[in-house]
């Protein structure tokens, strides 16, 4: 019994120390220089034919669906 409240004890130290010690650290964090933009949405011609593609292709599944049963 002694050893299950120990390890709950540690725990709980563990829970209560973590973001403490995660404010105490003083990290920078800074941002990497860009080099290219990111030319994929930049032409949205791209981004338009695959919209057109996905649309097509999901009305011929609808148009094509049977309502028939597979099974008799």
């Amino acid at each position: 019994m002694d050893f299950r409240k120990l390890v709950l004890a540690a725990g709980s130290l563990a829970l209560v120390a973590t973001p403490i010690a995660a404010q105490a650290a003083q990290i920078e964090r800074t941002s990497e220089p860009v080099e290219k933009s990111n030319s994929l949405f930049k032409d949205r011609s791209l981004l338009l034919i695959i919209a057109t593609i996905a649309i097509v292709a999901g009305a011929i599944v609808l148009a094509t669906n049977d309502d028939e049963p597979a099974s008799p």
